[in-house]
């Protein structure tokens, strides 16, 4: 017999409080767990993507240098399609990206999505200050010196000290560096001949050290 009246007994499918807290603390946990995880996921990601930005870099210089009697931008006057009298003004690195539009296909490559202090420019003409640039320039760079160092990450240190808006030159021993804004103390450095480095700092000390054998350590940092 069922029972029956305001005392009949009634079923439901709500959790209780104990229940509620059970599956609170069971999701918090699961959130820890997997978070740290994504975020390291997604900084390899930003890694290589930006490794793969500096890959199309440096091949687009290679074609613009093998069709201007293998040399780069900066070492053309503007008569010639170059960039040259940029070379010694900071505020305008990003003009010697510009130059190779017409063999890069998206001013997007010259953004790295792990550099949260610049800006992605969709279209070259919205690509006009150094903060839709990611990379640095090495004016030094030779296109028949493989190991020169042609662009790279820009958050260089040089003991210790951030070399955002400079113009210099390291010398084989620099104790350079790279800081934690990009990609937590590595970087990735395109060589003369196109190819790309994923480097510690160490490593990069040691890139600059052999790059300093065949060609001048000058570097244009945004």
């Amino acid at each position: 017999m069922r029972p029956k009246g305001k005392h009949a007994l009634q079923k439901t499918g709500a959790l209780t409080v104990i229940e509620v807290l059970v599956v609170v603390v069971v999701m918090a946990l699961l959130a820890g767990l997997v978070m740290p995880w994504l975020q390291k996921s997604s900084a390899k990601a930003n890694r290589l993507w930006c490794t793969n930005n500096l890959k199309g870099i440096g091949l687009s210089y290679r074609i613009f240098a093998t069709d201007h009697t293998n040399r780069f931008p900066w070492q053309i006057s503007s008569n010639g399609g170059g960039t040259r009298q940029f070379a010694s003004d900071v505020s305008n690195v990003w003009r010697h990206v510009a130059a190779i539009s017409n063999e890069l296909s998206s001013p997007q490559t010259a953004f790295c999505p792990s550099d949260i202090a610049r800006r992605e420019a969709r279209d070259f003409s919205k690509f006009n200050s150094n903060q839709n640039l990611s990379y640095f320039i090495g004016l030094g760079a030779s296109f028949d010196s493989p190991q020169s160092i042609l662009s790279g990450d820009r958050n260089l240190m040089l003991d210790g000290s951030s070399l955002e808006g400079q113009i210099l030159t390291l010398s084989r021993n620099a104790n350079v560096s790279f800081d934690r804004r990009i990609h937590k103390t590595e970087g990735n450095v395109l060589l003369g001949d196109g190819s790309v480095q994923m480097l510690t700092s160490a490593r990069l000390r040691e890139t600059i050290r052999d790059a300093g054998k065949v060609s001048t350590n000058t570097l244009m940092v945004p």
